[in-house]
């Protein structure tokens, strides 16, 4: 459920559907209800989080997620841009189905299928919002393409990046080797800081409420300091697959629609688009982070400083994005 929500293609309703069909039930045997699922996708228990009096706290029982698709989660629920409107089902599978929005009226675009083999997406007339229009799906899906096409990256530029991002890991390994052990030390004092206090209290030197306080500041340091040794481990390895994986996917990207069946281009939609929109026949757009920096970087002499922006200040976006996309796809890296 949580991969499933964290793509941002499914609506609360379409993921109940889902996790109905995969055989999800309460302990009573029913389905799960739509406020059930909310509270399960909204609780940092699974990725290793309790909160417990408003405060969180790191437990010790197995996750089921990281912390990194929780987060991704969140960011769908709480962005109205990401946050998919409840879509009617519908027998046929279609590819645009809960992934346009009309630009006039703000609501979803209904899909429909003609004769049987033509499929329209049903939005406003510009000129006349009362008024109905009907747009080919493959209209829209050739503006798609488009867009896919203008993040695709040839292959010659392609193998120069690559052996620029090889170049430049290489130089990082010293540098997230100094940060992991600095982090692994101050880990340790900490827990020689809460042995002491605990000596303090147990010595009646302290009060139970400075204890408590203290403990609060040292465990969220400690818990803080969990999350940037993993950012720390995923950089030094994870890290620079995922980089080529997403920069190799976006060289492929429109080759790899085509290739795709109807489910797995909705993925791939979503994952490049964050917002898809309708005016008549005019498809608008925006696209999510990273591609939303590869647009026409064939074009660009300067790729190189956008190259370095995704490995630094968009580095925990690139990880999750492809963590999830590969889930999903089989991807060639």
């Amino acid at each position: 459920m949580f991969t499933e929500y964290a793509t941002g293609t499914n609506s609360f309703g379409e993921l109940q559907r889902k996790a109905t069909d995969w055989g999800l039930r309460t302990h009573k045997g029913n389905p799960v209800a739509l406020q059930t699922l909310a509270n399960i996708l909204e609780n940092p228990f699974y990725c290793g989080l309790m909160r417990v009096k408003g405060s969180l706290y790191l437990h010790a029982y197995p996750t089921l997620i990281d912390r990194q698709t929780f987060d991704a989660c969140q960011a769908v629920r709480v962005k109205p841009e990401t946050r998919q409107q409840a879509v009617r089902k519908t027998k046929e599978d279609f590819i645009l189905r809960g992934l346009v929005t009309c630009a006039i009226s703000g609501r979803k675009a209904t899909c429909d299928l003609k004769k049987g083999r033509y499929v329209y997406l049903i939005v406003r007339d510009p000129s006349t919002p009362d008024r109905k229009v009907w747009v080919k799906e493959n209209v829209v899906l050739d503006q798609v393409r488009d867009v896919l096409r203008a993040i695709h990256i040839p292959e010659g530029l392609l193998a120069e990046m690559m052996d620029y991002l090889r170049q430049s890991h290489e130089a990082e390994k010293d540098f997230h080797h100094d940060r992991i052990r600095d982090l692994q030390k101050e880990s340790e004092e900490l827990t020689q800081r809460l042995d002491r206090l605990t000596d303090l209290l147990l010595d009646r030197s302290i009060t139970r409420d400075i204890y408590d306080r203290k403990h609060q500041q040292i465990a969220e340091r400690q818990q803080e300091i969990n999350y940037l040794l993993q950012d720390s481990h995923e950089a030094d390895s994870q890290f620079k697959i995922a980089l080529s994986g997403l920069i190799s996917l976006a060289s492929k990207a429109p080759d790899l629609f085509d290739r795709s069946n109807n489910a797995e281009k909705r993925l791939l939609i979503g994952f490049v688009f964050s917002n898809l929109t309708l005016e008549g026949p005019t498809l608008g757009y925006s696209l999510r982070k990273p591609f939303d920096l590869l647009v026409d970087l064939a074009k660009s002499q300067e790729w190189r400083p956008i190259l370095d922006a995704l490995r630094t200040t968009h580095k925990g976006e690139v990880t999750s994005l492809y963590g999830r996309l590969a889930e999903h796809m089989s991807l060639t890296v």
